[in-house]
């Protein structure tokens, strides 16, 4: 596999990942009963004490204009993995359109890591992995786009049609 393709192969697997994530916090929060996520941490580790999906599951902030944070961010990885799929296929708009739609996905992460850590003094570990997956999303979107916009200079350098 050459760079780029792996490169495409990582944004799929983490646009897949997003996906099952928010999927189970979608299902958890549209089966109707009081989320009784399990936050994997063993009660000796010290981040253990603020670990409580629940409470920020059922917080204030689990809706945003009226939707649950938990779809809108399934359809968000489910735009990602559309996107990285279209880079697969060489299509220059798809690693733009990762890097951008990532790039506000970032944005949302830093505000929910926020609220978490300092309004409602818990975390919920699901959607700190999904703020990674962000994160390591864009940066690779990042490399991906450059990759392509370095690829069309060249081609126009060439004389080739770009």
């Amino acid at each position: 596999m050459k760079g780029k393709s792996i490169v495409v192969f990582l944004l799929i697997i983490l646009a897949l990942l997003g996906v099952a994530d928010a999927t189970y916090l979608t299902l958890e929060h549209f089966s109707g009963a009081s989320v009784e996520i399990v936050c994997a941490v063993p009660d000796n580790v010290f981040f253990a004490r603020f670990a409580d999906c629940g409470q920020v599951l059922e917080s204030e902030y689990a809706t945003l204009f009226g939707f649950p944070v938990a779809l809108l961010g399934l359809i968000y990885y489910a735009l990602l993995l559309i996107l990285a799929f279209a880079t697969s296929f060489k299509k220059r708009w798809g690693a733009v359109g990762a890097m951008l739609v990532s790039g506000a996905g970032i944005l949302m992460s830093v505000w929910f890591v926020y609220l978490q850590g300092w309004v409602l003094d818990a975390w919920c570990l699901y959607c700190l992995v999904s703020a990674l997956v962000t994160a390591l999303f864009f940066i690779l979107s990042l490399v991906l786009a450059r990759t392509a916009r370095t690829a069309t200079l060249l081609q126009s350098a060439d004389g080739e049609a770009v």
